[in-house]
C-alpha cells in the first residue's frame, strides 16, 4: 500500500467509501420513499383509468415513464402536459384507450376510445342521435367499457307523392253501314291522373315501411269510343253479294196476292191491294210480325232447298196470321200462291 507525505491514505479511502454508500444509502432511501409515496397515490379504477392525485417533486412524463405508460394518441392527460410539473394541488384523470365496435351509417369499425360515455365518442366522430334514430346495444349515457358494441341506425321520415296514370275505358258502338271487321276511333281516350302520398321510413337509407296516406283524382280519364262494322257480305244463289247485318234462319214463309181469297177485298174496293203500310202491294213487298222485323227493314230472302230465291223485299205489310218466325211473301197470281205453299227461308237484313 502506498503512503503519501502527511497523509494516511487507509483513513482517506474509508473515509470516501462511507460517503460513497451513505450517498448510496441516502438515494435508494429517497427512491424508496418518492416511489412508496407514488405508488400509494395511484389507482386503476374498474374502467382502465389511472387515477393521480397528491404527487410531489416530479413532472408527469416522468411519472408514466417510472409505470411503463407511453404518452400517445390511445392516453388522455387532461389539463396537463406531459412537462408539466406536479404538484400536490394536481388531482386528474389519466385514461387509458379502450376499444369499442361502433356501427353506424352502414359501415362499422373499432374505435380506441378515452371518452367517457358513450355519447362523448360518439360526437366525438360526428355521429350524432337525433329525432327518431335509434341506439343499440347501449343507452347514450352508459359509461364506455371495453369492447362494447355501440350500433346506430339513423331513422327518416318522408312524404313521398307519387302520379299514377288512370287507364280510361272503350266504349265500342255498332256501325250498320260498315263492314264487319273494320273498326273507327271516333273519340280519343285519354288517361286520368291519380296522386298517392305515402309516408315512407327509411333507416340508414334503405327504405322498411311505406304507408299509404290519401288517394286524389288530379284529372278523370277520358274514354276511347270506337264504332264497329256489323255488315256481312254475302254471295247469293243468284250470284249478286248482299251487304247484311243481321239473319233470321229458317223462318217459315207462306205467300199471298192481293185476290180475296187471301185479303178479303173486291177489285172495286178502295183499299183492294193495298198494305196495311199504304203502299201498293206487289212482288217484293211482304208481310211480317213487327215484333220480329221492324217495318219499313229491307231484307234479302234465301228460299232453303232448290227452290230459287225470293230476293230483295221490303217488309211493309202486316197480317192476322203473321204472328212470330213467319213472314208472307206477295206473288202475282194465285197460281203462284198455291205452287209456293210453305216453305223455310233465311232472311237477311240487308245494311244498304
Amino acid at each position: 500500500m502506498r503512503h503519501f507525505k502527511g497523509v494516511d491514505i487507509r483513513k482517506v479511502i474509508s473515509r470516501e467509501m462511507a460517503v460513497a454508500v451513505a450517498a448510496v444509502l441516502l438515494s435508494v432511501c429517497s427512491g424508496v420513499y418518492a416511489f412508496s409515496q407514488f405508488k400509494k397515490d395511484v389507482i386503476v379504477n374498474e374502467y382502465g383509468k389511472i387515477e393521480i392525485s397528491g404527487i410531489a417533486n416530479s413532472i408527469t412524463g416522468e411519472v408514466f415513464k417510472q409505470f411503463a405508460l407511453s404518452l400517445n394518441t390511445d392516453t388522455i392527460i387532461n389539463s396537463f402536459s406531459s412537462r408539466d410539473p406536479v404538484d400536490e394541488t394536481m388531482s386528474d384523470s389519466i385514461a387509458k384507450a379502450v376499444p369499442v365496435i361502433v356501427q353506424a351509417g352502414g359501415q362499422q369499425f373499432t374505435a380506441n376510445t378515452y371518452k367517457r360515455t358513450v355519447e362523448e365518442l360518439l360526437s366525438s366522430r360526428g355521429i350524432f342521435v337525433d329525432g327518431d334514430d335509434r341506439l343499440e346495444g347501449a343507452a347514450l349515457y352508459d359509461e364506455i367499457t371495453p369492447n362494447m358494441f355501440i350500433k346506430v341506425v339513423k331513422v327518416e321520415e318522408k312524404i313521398i307523392e307519387e302520379l299514377l296514370p288512370i287507364a280510361y275505358g272503350v266504349s265500342k258502338q255498332p256501325n250498320e253501314e260498315m263492314d264487319k271487321g273494320i273498326e273507327r276511333i271516333i273519340k280519343e281516350g285519354k288517361e286520368g291522373v291519380r296522386e298517392k302520398r305515402y309516408k315512407v321510413v327509411y333507416e340508414d337509407n334503405v327504405e322498411i315501411s311505406r304507408e299509404l296516406i290519401n288517394e286524389t283524382v288530379l284529372e278523370n280519364p277520358i274514354d276511347e269510343i270506337v264504332e264497329y262494322g256489323t255488315v256481312t257480305r254475302y254471295e247469293t244463289a243468284r250470284g249478286g253479294e248482299i251487304r247484311y247485318t243481321k239473319v233470321i234462319y229458317n223462318m217459315k214463309c207462306t205467300a199471298y196476292t192481293a185476290s180475296y181469297e187471301d185479303t178479303g177485298k173486291h177489285p172495286w174496293d178502295p183499299y183492294f191491294g193495298i198494305t196495311s203500310t199504304g203502299i201498293k202491294a206487289q212482288r217484293g213487298v211482304i208481310a211480317v210480325d213487327p215484333n220480329v222485323i221492324p217495318l219499313g227493314t229491307r231484307v234479302y230472302v234465301e228460299v232453303r232447298g232448290k227452290t230459287p230465291d225470293y230476293g230483295f223485299a221490303v217488309c211493309a205489310d202486316t197480317g192476322g196470321s203473321i204472328k212470330g218466325n213467319i213472314i208472307d211473301i206477295y206473288l202475282d197470281t194465285q197460281e203462284e200462291v198455291y205452287d209456293w205453299g210453305i216453305k223455310y227461308v233465311n232472311v237477311y237484313f240487308l245494311a244498304d
